[in-house]
């Protein structure tokens, strides 16, 4: 059996900033990272469409909190420690430079994953981090003072360990077992199914700001690009309000009501003196009024508000206009099931905050047990909020490790 002072099982984001850290304040610290697939940093290699979105520029701790539908103010001390502005510094020093896109995205200048695994990957390598692949940790057992992990072929035991496995994995058994409460894993960042003449057939269309209300108990409201796709709809504005109500919705069976607002920045009152304002021998279907709607959708939202084709602005009736604002302002569409955004599959669920001390990301329970990333019950909205966590939760844990 082979002994460390620390072991980090997953070699994740989370898991590998841990390790990193831990070695860079102890250099001479005996430390291994388990990792059961065949490569590390795998969803660092496949996020962003593989450019990996590292972090998101929000320097406001308000506002970076408010991007984690599941953490609440007991994040604060953890993101506070380790900000999206510490996470852009961490890699400029080595050498890899980030650019902030419109929606504040953060990716390398590179456009490839590849860079910030490599970074991750030749640090470990200039700090001595020995990262084992292949290795699925089968059991683990506490005795005394060390933890004891056994997998098919090898044996460790350590008085220090970090779980960092992502979210719907084999450690919350291992949590369970040591008396902690676990929150159910769920999925978290998904599109919706949804079916709807309005945007039959029209996959790829998209509406710049799009506001989302969810009509449940409670209600639950998005803003953001909306994105008709084969199946039904997407677009930061529907995955932020998946993030934020993924419990309600995975209760419901994902079955639910919807409303959209297509012209969320202009009230009822400008939209309808804008409609009516409309040369009236042109024809409603064929005068898209505002920039933000496309062409073929507003087609299909004077249709939707029914309003013939052959209909001219000068012969719709009041309550034509007023069918026409409500059709702009209140869509209703139904959520018939669960979609998956592949590129960052993310869970809601796992070991609450109140569980670990979140100044060093040790278990309350088992001394000498740490936790980071998703393992943890937290999941941030899409834009680069999880890997800010990863990176903020690892590194934290990692002062924890060298200790």
């Amino acid at each position: 059996m082979e002994r460390w002072d620390a072991v980090v099982v997953g070699g994740g984001a989370a898991g590998v900033f841990a390790a990193l850290r831990a070695k860079a304040l102890t250099p001479s610290l005996k430390l291994t990272v388990l990792e059961r697939s065949p490569k590390p940093l795998r969803k660092v290699l496949i996020s962003g469409g593989g450019r990996c979105n590292v972090t998101h520029a929000c320097h406001d701790l308000d506002l970076l909190l408010a991007c984690y539908p599941r953490g609440g103010y007991r994040l604060e001390p953890i993101l506070s420690r380790f900000m999206p502005a510490d996470t852009v510094a961490w890699f400029e020093e080595r050498g890899v430079r980030l650019k902030t896109e419109k929606d504040g995205r953060m990716f390398p200048v590179t456009n490839s994953s590849e860079t910030i695994a490599d970074c991750l990957l030749g640090e470990a390598r200039k700090l001595g981090v020995e990262i084992k692949t292949d290795v699925r940790v089968d059991s683990l057992e506490r005795s005394g003072e060390r933890f004891h992990l056994k997998s098919r072929e090898q044996s460790f035991t350590t008085s220090k360990l970090l779980l960092a496995t992502g979210g719907a994995s084999k450690s919350t058994t291992w949590l369970q077992q040591w008396g902690h409460e676990v929150v159910p894993d769920i999925p978290s960042l998904f599109t919706f199914c949804c079916e709807h003449p309005l945007i039959e057939g029209l996959q790829g269309v998209s509406v710049p700001a799009a506001r989302l209300t969810l009509k449940t108990d409670p209600t639950y409201e998005a803003e953001g690009p909306f994105l008709i796709t084969h199946w039904g709809v997407s677009g930061p504005a529907v995955l932020k309000l998946s993030a934020f109500a993924a419990r309600t919705l995975a209760e419901l069976n994902y079955q639910a009501d919807f409303e959209c607002d297509f012209l969320p920045f202009y009230p009822d009152e400008v939209v309808l003196e804008t409609l009516v304002q409309q040369d009236k021998p042109r024809q409603v279907s064929t005068t898209p009024v505002f920039e933000e709607i496309p062409k073929r959708f507003w087609k299909r939202l004077v249709a939707q508000a029914s309003i013939p084709t052959e209909k001219r602005w000068g012969k719709l009736s009041d309550q034509g206009f007023q069918r026409l604002v409500d059709t702009l302002k209140r869509t209703a569409l139904k959520v018939s099931g669960k979609g998956v955004f592949k590129e960052e599959f993310v869970t809601a669920g796992g070991l609450p905050l109140k569980e670990i001390d979140v100044y060093t990301m040790e278990s309350k329970r088992v001394p000498g047990l740490y936790v980071a990333g998703e393992l943890l019950n937290v999941d941030g909205i899409t834009g680069g909020f999880n890997f800010q966590n990863a990176w903020a939760t690892g590194f934290i844990a990692g002062e924890g490790l060298a200790s």
